[in-house]
């Protein structure tokens, strides 16, 4: 093995993904919301756009997306309830 395939196979990271939920953005996007656990590294949560590819239908992610810490869940979910009833009072 040469030391670029070598390199290559490091970059390569193992991660269990549990798919919580898949909110439709639009016909062909969804915002997927997931558990993520790297071998060897912390869980985290991702939060990731992904587009319907045309031929194959598969979702595929693309670069819009973050994660956070599962300990900063709770404070997000404040956070989309307080903008949820400011939303509301726009009505």
């Amino acid at each position: 093995m040469t030391t670029a395939q070598q390199t290559k196979e490091k970059t390569k990271l193992r991660i269990s993904e549990e798919i919580i939920c898949e909110i439709p953005r639009s016909e062909t996007e969804v915002i997927r919301i997931s558990y993520c656990v790297p071998e060897g590294g912390s869980p985290f949560i991702g939060q990731r756009l992904f587009y319907r590819h045309k031929e194959t239908g598969v979702y595929m992610p693309t670069q819009k997306g973050f994660t956070v810490k599962p300990e900063v869940v709770s404070e997000l979910v404040k956070g989309y309830l307080l903008l949820e009833k400011f939303l509301q009072t726009k009505k």
